[in-house]
């Protein structure tokens, strides 16, 4: 089942336990595609889940737990992209986050050496 969350959490990422995770870029269409499947929501906040439903046309209800990445599961992740830093005390208004841009991936967990076609960042250097 593929889980939907608006981060990526680091509960994925366990040294030495033998897996790579692989992260890939989406479209909102993409994704659209994607939640035609079964899924489910891990977006841990209300105005998340909302801002969500609204860009993707689905009823996306808030989920806030814990998250385990199993081998081979997929996690679609929606990352706001805000234009600037906000300054102490100041707030997005409904607006702006709206028409802010979101950041699709898709997160898979593969054994070590599945993915032989990616270079390591050794080789790439």
């Amino acid at each position: 089942m593929i889980k939907l969350l608006s981060a990526i959490p680091n509960s994925i990422l366990s040294p030495g336990d033998g897996f790579e995770v692989l992260v890939s870029s989406l479209s909102e269409e993409d994704v659209k595609t994607e939640l035609s499947k079964e899924w489910e929501s891990f977006v841990g906040h209300d105005s998340t889940a909302k801002l969500f439903s609204e860009k993707l046309g689905l009823d996306i209800q808030a989920n806030r737990q814990n998250i385990v990445l199993l081998p081979n599961e997929v996690l679609i992740v929606g990352m706001f992209t805000p234009p600037r830093r906000l300054g102490e005390g100041e707030v997005w208004t409904e607006e702006e986050i709206l028409a802010m841009p979101i950041n699709w991936v898709r997160v898979v967990k593969y054994p070590k050496g599945y993915l032989v076609a990616v270079p390591s960042v050794e080789a790439i250097a």
